[in-house]
């Protein structure tokens, strides 16, 4: 049953209808309570790489074996016993980096959520990641939950898959958190021993993302000044943006701020304001193409973003 053209909720009731979910994984499930296994998820699409938000009823001893080429991701969000990885136990402070193709062993109690991140291959080497190893990593409470809640928030709003600049926004908002959980130096630009990673293009990419929140998203940033920000040419930045998102920094800029226009005009903070004032802020002088560019990408105008009701964003 699909929720969204790419988000789907998977579902079953038997241990060993479970792998048929999921292609290209190979699953050995053993219950340890008796009753159903009452799986139930959500799986959610971006160009690159999937997310599963998982749930089941029973606790759980389980064995798989990837057969794709990916690296995952495993975050447990809660149990009501033990969580544990090759034997050693895992509490909110861990998660499992899954290297591609290693066998991986868990033991889980009831009741057991969690999110997986699946990344493929190429992603991983377009973002300069390939180092990743298989094994059991502890990370800091705060940028875990900024990604938990992320994906959490990207089930809620249901972004179109059929808009691919929006795919594409998602998935970098999500890579630029998973940074910043699993390579916190590199995630605030110090230099760490234990990471040496080149920048990728990718990077450039998700460097220039952070400049730019910086700034408050106000105003579109001239590439020349983007480029002396992070320390590149303009030319190496030219090349990044349209080896590994096909457009210019110019024009992906500028998404950047039309969905943060958005944020804005959902929440409390534009009450009162004229909707052209509230796109003077952001740095849109052009009231009416503006309005055209947040249809195109939103499948409604500025106004009706404010007129259905405001909701809280994260």
């Amino acid at each position: 049953m699909e929720i969204h053209p790419f988000i789907k909720r998977l579902a079953c009731e038997d241990v060993e209808d479970y792998s048929d979910l999921f292609d290209g994984w190979t699953h050995t499930i053993t219950q340890t309570q008796a009753g159903r296994f009452g799986y139930t998820g959500l799986s959610v699409t971006l160009p690159g790489l999937k997310i599963f938000i998982d749930r089941h009823t029973r606790s759980l001893r389980w064995c798989e074996y990837p057969h794709i080429p990916v690296t995952a991701i495993f975050i447990p969000l809660q149990s009501s016993g033990e969580v544990r990885w090759r034997g050693r136990e895992m509490s909110q402070e861990n998660i499992v980096v899954q290297g591609k193709g290693e066998e991986q062993h868990f033991v889980t109690g009831a009741h057991m959520q969690a999110i997986y991140i699946d990344v493929s291959e190429q992603l991983m080497r377009d973002l300069g990641w390939s180092e990743l190893k298989n094994g059991h990593l502890k990370i800091a409470a705060g940028p875990r939950q900024r990604l938990v809640r992320y994906c959490h928030d990207l089930i809620v709003s249901q972004p179109n898959r059929a808009n691919e600049q929006n795919a594409l926004f998602h998935r970098n908002a999500l890579l630029r958190l998973l940074r910043e959980m699993l390579f916190p130096a590199m995630a605030v630009g110090q230099a760490d021993e234990d990471i040496r990673l080149e920048m990728s293009d990718f990077e450039v990419l998700l460097l220039c993302e952070e400049n730019l929140r910086k700034s408050g998203m106000t105003k579109q940033v001239p590439n020349t000044e983007l480029a002396s920000r992070i320390g590149i040419s303009e030319r190496r930045l030219y090349r990044a943006f349209e080896t590994q998102i096909g457009m210019s920094p110019t024009r992906y800029m500028e998404l950047l701020r039309l969905h943060a226009l958005r944020r804005h005009l959902q929440s409390d903070g534009s009450k009162g304001q004229r909707i052209a004032d509230t796109m003077a802020e952001f740095g849109f002088t052009n009231a009416g193409r503006t309005a055209r560019r947040y249809s195109e990408l939103f499948h409604e105008y500025p106004k009706e973003t404010v007129s259905r009701g405001r909701v809280k964003v994260s």
